[in-house]
């Protein structure tokens, strides 16, 4: 989307340009709208970074002519359209020395716009596309003469080789390595993966080499030791400190410049980039740890969000590990199984804000594929619906590709809704038998019958006793006594509850008669069922 800027003084056809005409159409997006080439001329100082101009010639204050002059002595790359009600030939001569693009009389209709504004989109394609395949034969005769230094800095910083080899090889190749205390700055592209299935690999290595040109230039005042682009997303910058600045200082100011200059020269590539910074480090010996630390520095956009300034210094959780939380889960799979979604997305928010204040992003996204991972089996087992191995490695693969955490949770969502309609859809052609199955695993925590069962299945309750005993090969007593024994173990095995709450949470009030019946099932009483487990736990 090109940037236009409008100069009219009539407000008639200002309204008129502005809300009548669908400039995005085009390919063209209003950045501002002037009366005066004044007011024109005080907008292009503050945002040069315009691509086009369509202006009146007879303004008040600054006329037409004057503000193209303007344009044309500050050496502004901007196109400029005049629309005109004086179609004198003196002012069309002016337009032509200054090299105006199309010189058009009032009143101008839709049909000309279009066409004026259509051939100039073609014209800044095209004058882009040249720009870019000049910046391209430059990267390849650049990319050859940095061969030898990118393979060292590869084989130093990704590959981690033994030091003492490499430290004389960046003697050789700067001394000042080994003299000054540095900070490492890395940058990469957000959202690569989506990067690189949007553009062309020649389009990737060309953006790749354009962000490396541009944040070069940026720190050429501050002179740096070395920039080198680290395959595939990792443009690396090792930056002296000096001038009384600390490293985060360094990072936010240098971060800042970085993502400014993106934004008003890439236009051709819809990018953003965040910025992570190390700590102060010295000599060879410090390029590995300065390296890491800003990585795990720019891995903390996970939990800040794309487009992030961050320094190691900064951070004050570092590398803490993810503790699984079962009472979490178990809230979650509740709702889940209630059908509440609104309440499971609720109890889901919550599961994750315990990550926020702790963890790595690989930890919380482990966490999360584990938690998915649960929530499907627990429900194929109430649904009784099966959910192969290949189609849950996509949903967990897909979790994996969110760089933030903003974006796992909507993806979480996204994908437990879509595990619950499959459910749904698959739910429909269940037997009567594999329904009614259903219903005891949501209601086992209380006093089950067989016609209440039958009922919500649909049919009645001898058809159903003869099918329940045909499928599982088993009544329904049997089988309800069977599913209660299984939970009342995971539970002794998983909490600290007593056996009174244990046996009021899977349907028994009578606390003898279930341990009664536990006993039968198991071979032994609930409290020397945990004494065992408690025993082989351990040792």
């Amino acid at each position: 989307m090109y940037r236009l800027l409008l100069v009219e003084d009539e407000m008639s056809t200002r309204k008129w340009l502005t809300h009548k005409i669908e400039w995005e159409t085009f390919g063209f997006q209003i950045i501002g709208v002037a009366e005066d080439g004044e007011m024109a001329w005080a907008q292009i100082q503050e945002d040069p970074n315009i691509d086009v101009v369509m202006t009146d010639v007879r303004m008040p204050h600054m006329d037409g002519i004057e503000l193209i002059s303007r344009i044309r002595s500050a050496a502004l790359d901007i196109e400029v359209l005049i629309s005109s009600g004086y179609g004198e030939f003196d002012y069309a001569q002016k337009a032509i020395r200054l090299g105006v693009a199309v010189y058009l009389l009032k009143p101008v209709t839709k049909e000309q716009l279009k066409l004026e504004f259509e051939r100039l989109k073609i014209e800044l394609d095209e004058k882009h596309m040249r720009k870019n395949e000049l910046l391209e034969a430059g990267r390849i005769r650049k990319e050859k003469e940095s061969l030898t230094k990118t393979e060292i800095f590869q084989r130093c910083l990704v590959q981690e080789e033994e030091m003492p080899e490499l430290a004389q090889r960046l003697e050789l190749l700067d001394k000042r390595f080994l003299r000054s205390p540095y900070l490492t700055i890395v940058a990469s592209i957000d959202h690569y993966s989506h990067f690189t299935m949007s553009y062309s690999m020649k389009d990737q290595r060309l953006c790749s080499f354009i962000v490396m040109n541009i944040l070069s230039e940026i720190t050429q005042s501050y002179q740096p030791l070395e920039a080198v682009f680290l395959e595939p997303n990792r443009h690396v910058f090792f930056i002296p400190l000096n001038g009384g600045k600390c490293a985060a200082d360094y990072t936010r100011e240098l971060g800042y410049q970085f993502q400014q200059a993106l934004k008003k020269y890439l236009k051709v590539f819809d990018i953003t980039i965040s910025v992570g910074g190390s700590g102060p480090v010295d000599g060879a010996e410090g390029l590995i740890d300065g390296y890491r630390q800003a990585v795990k520095a720019l891995e903390h956009k996970f939990f800040t969000g794309v487009a992030s300034i961050i320094n190691r210094c900064e951070l004050t959780v570092w590398d803490e590990q993810c503790q699984y939380s079962l009472d979490w889960e178990k809230r979650i799979i509740s709702e889940l199984k209630r059908n509440d979604i609104v309440s499971a997305y609720d109890e889901l928010d919550r599961f994750f804000d315990l990550y926020t204040r702790q963890g790595t992003a690989e930890g919380v996204r482990w966490v999360a594929g584990e938690l998915l991972t649960n929530i499907t089996k627990q429900l194929t087992d109430l649904k009784s619906v099966h959910v192969n191995s290949e189609r849950m490695r996509k949903l967990l693969n897909e979790l994996e590709q969110m760089e933030t955490l903003v974006e796992l949770k909507v993806k979480m969502k996204q994908l437990i809704r879509f595990i619950e309609s499959m459910f749904e859809v698959d739910s429909l052609k269940l037997s009567p038998v594999a329904k009614g199955i259903e219903y005891i695993k949501l209601n086992l925590n209380r006093d089950l019958s067989l016609q209440e069962v039958a009922e919500y299945a649909g049919i009645s309750p001898s058809y159903f006793s003869t099918l329940f005993k045909q499928e599982q090969g088993r009544n329904f007593i049997e089988y309800v006594i069977s599913l209660r024994m299984e939970e009342a173990r995971e539970i002794l095995e998983k909490t600290q509850l007593t056996i009174i709450e244990i046996g009021e949470k899977i349907g028994y009030r009578n606390y003898r008669y279930f341990t009664r019946v536990f006993k039968e099932h198991v071979g032994l009483t609930p409290s020397q069922y945990r004494d065992k487990v408690i025993k082989k736990l351990t040792g």
